[in-house]
């Protein structure tokens, strides 16, 4: 109810919102900050905890971590970078170029330059973006940034689909190649693999996620070549009703996702293949991120299907 009244409210007044909201998490972080220290040798147990051996989608906030890191944001995207073994597997990030809402984002934008395009996703994400052989997706609002042994794979034909989780995405590629999420410091609602599910049940999904309207963004790839990017935008209403974590302990349950405590955080680990299978058998029973919903024949066919291709 909160977030749907929130996203009623004039575009000044969230803005307004936001950014009080932006303060009181910087002061609550400086506060935590000169509490403690949280050494390397803390970090790598629960990373190594998390059994990293595979492709891995990346999400991070050091903000909630909580206390100050002994290396800081540098040593963090060093140390993953080497657990996951960039020779053997590769390595995700998100490349968002916004801190809005989707819709606010692609109302405002007609092109987009990739080579100079913020990346809004945090320090680490932008560090390991810096790194050389690191190379991003030319979907206007969930680009990907890739560094490792597929990089090129996982990112080149991104733009191809008209939803931002089809099957030339980085996410569906990362449940066909049975990947993994990494989530530092952040929870599912941070978890942009969330949506893969609902493209691939698409429009028999029983919310409609996508508004009606599709966007078109002029975006610039790295050789200075322009493409006509075509994409659906999620739906506010929609988004204003999605609890992702309300599906938190049938994923744990399911063997889906592992959790360790850090800081005031935590740090979990979740198997792709095993959150679409997890999330579609609750939506056999009528639950999702977006409450109690009703499923037709027709969509419990789909998601049959969907379950006897995992």
């Amino acid at each position: 109810m909160k977030k749907l009244l929130v996203s009623l409210m004039p575009a000044f007044v969230i803005n307004w919102l936001r950014n009080i909201k932006e303060k009181r998490d910087l002061a609550k972080s400086d506060r935590l900050k000169k509490e403690k220290t949280l050494s390397k040798e803390e970090i790598l147990d629960v990373l190594r905890k998390c059994g990293i051996d595979s492709d891995i989608y990346l999400h991070t906030s050091l903000r909630k971590i909580g206390y100050a890191i002994d290396g800081g944001k540098e040593w963090i995207a060093e140390v993953i970078c080497d657990l996951v073994d960039l020779e053997k597997h590769t390595l995700l990030v998100s490349a968002l170029p916004f801190r809005t809402t989707m819709k606010e984002f692609l109302d405002a934008t007609t092109d987009l330059d990739i080579r100079t395009a913020p990346n809004a996703m945090g320090a680490v994400n932008n560090i390991i973006m810096g790194k050389a052989g690191a190379v991003r997706s030319l979907h206007p609002t969930h680009s990907t940034v890739a560094i490792g042994k597929d990089a090129d794979y996982y990112v080149n034909e991104h733009h191809l689909d008209t939803t931002p989780f089809g099957p030339h995405s980085p996410y569906y590629k990362l449940m066909e190649r049975n990947g993994k999420i990494l989530l530092f410091g952040v929870d599912l609602d941070s978890m942009t693999f969330t949506h893969v599910i609902e493209d691939l049940i698409g429009d028999l999904y029983p919310v409609n996620v996508y508004t009606k309207k599709s966007y078109t963004v002029a975006v610039t790839d790295t050789k200075g070549e322009v493409h006509q990017v075509v994409t659906k935008c999620h739906n506010p209403e929609a988004s204003s009703m999605r609890a992702c974590n309300s599906i938190r302990e049938d994923l744990i349950a399911s063997g889906a996702m592992k959790t360790f405590p850090l800081g005031t955080s935590e740090v979990s680990i979740i198997d792709a293949k095993g959150y679409v299978r997890t999330a579609a058998e609750l939506l056999l029973k009528g639950k999702s991120i977006y409450g109690n919903l009703h499923i037709t024949d027709e969509t419990r066919q789909k998601i049959n299907e969907l379950l006897s291709n995992l």
